[in-house]
């Protein structure tokens, strides 16, 4: 209850109308800058990811698919990739790697949150959403429209940032200067409008007609100690397999389900 109590200012303040026009009325704009940024993602981490799809000649969408890192892995691995992303930058910086790499890749230019029309007349056997599901004003409707994506059978793989972890609840409660700093233009582009815990998470998947199937170990590094020795570099993974509600992020794969209906659900309790 006091964890909810001092994250409540903040909540309000990223949900104010105020916030949103004044500075995430345009992401095309804000990620314009695309072209220049530098490609940040580990050649590991990519790896680690592509391993999840299963089988050959998969149909794959990226959402969110910024470099294309993800993308172009999977179309070397023989996959028929496609790649998406409100910003043009990423697009173009995507379909420019993956011509220096001899593959080929298809992308489109698609808000999520709003609809999916540019993806029309396809259905993918996986979709990734990437560490893009915190950045979403309305994930509810985001994961509704890319869910008319998915093949029945097919998965939905979705990786975020938890809320949970020892260092973030330390960050929440000892620097809040820090954690509502949001207006600073420098990082626009690193926000996050929304948190989740496994909890939470699971929870808004379900409403939107998601069922988690498994979710995956990724790491934690709270506790810094795999720095101190090489003894102790699988120290992070170790512990995230033990305790995957308290690993540094979450990472679930889902298949479709029915959505929840809330109607219905109200009815219940009314007639309780």
């Amino acid at each position: 209850m006091f964890f909810f109590l001092i994250l409540g200012p903040a909540v309000k303040a990223i949900t104010s109308k105020v916030f949103f026009m004044n500075i995430c009325s345009d992401y095309e704009k804000a990620y314009e800058i695309a072209e220049v940024l530098p490609q940040l993602t580990e050649r590991n981490e990519v790896v680690f990811f592509a391993d999840i799809v299963q089988g050959a000649n998969k149909k794959i969408l990226d959402v969110g698919c910024a470099e294309g890192e993800l993308v172009i892995e999977l179309a070397r691995r023989g996959h028929d990739t496609t790649g998406a992303d409100i910003s043009q930058g990423f697009l173009r910086q995507t379909m420019q790697l993956a011509s220096d790499k001899g593959l080929k890749v298809k992308t489109v230019h698609v808000d999520v949150e709003k609809t999916v029309e540019p993806c029309r007349g396809n259905k993918y056997d996986y979709i990734y959403l990437n560490d893009i599901i915190e950045h979403f004003r309305n994930p509810i409707a985001a994961l509704c429209n890319v869910r008319q994506l998915l093949n029945d059978g097919g998965a939905l793989i979705i990786h975020t940032p938890n809320c949970v972890t020892p260092a973030r609840v330390k960050w929440y409660l000892f620097h809040p200067r820090s954690r509502l700093n949001y207006f600073d233009p420098n990082v626009l582009g690193d926000f996050h409008l929304s948190t989740y815990d496994q909890m939470t998470l699971e929870k808004t998947l379900n409403f939107t007609g998601l069922k988690v199937e498994r979710m995956i170990p990724t790491r934690f590094t709270s506790l810094g100690v795999h720095r101190l020795s090489k003894v102790f570099r699988s120290l992070p993974q170790t512990v995230a397999k033990l305790f995957p509600h308290l690993a540094d992020t979450l990472l679930f794969v889902c298949s479709k389900c029915e959505p929840i209906d809330l109607e219905k659900q109200i009815r219940v309790w009314q007639n309780i």
